[in-house]
């Protein structure tokens, strides 16, 4: 099951990423493309997909650490009762 918080890092701090891993992460999480799908799609085998993704997710977890950005929108959003993604990615 593809965890979805990847999805918001990914639009927060997609730019850290390299060009490949920015397209893989956005096929597989926001096109929900399978690691065949991707694979396919960039020319390469499904595993280094996986460790591509790997290495991004690991990128991202690091920035959020770092900065907590994911974290705050989170807390404001349960304060306030909206969604705020819609605002903060247009």
């Amino acid at each position: 099951m593809k965890d979805l918080k990847f999805s918001a890092l990914l639009d927060l701090y997609g730019k850290m990423l390299t060009d490949k891993q920015q397209a893989m992460m956005r096929q597989y999480y926001h096109l929900d493309c399978s690691l065949g799908e991707v694979a396919e799609s960039e020319g390469i085998s499904r595993q280094a997909v996986h460790a591509s993704l790997r290495g991004a997710q690991n990128t991202l977890l690091q920035a959020e650490q770092q900065l907590g950005f994911y974290e705050k929108v989170q807390n404001a959003e349960k304060e306030l009762g909206v969604d705020l993604w819609d605002y903060l990615v247009r």
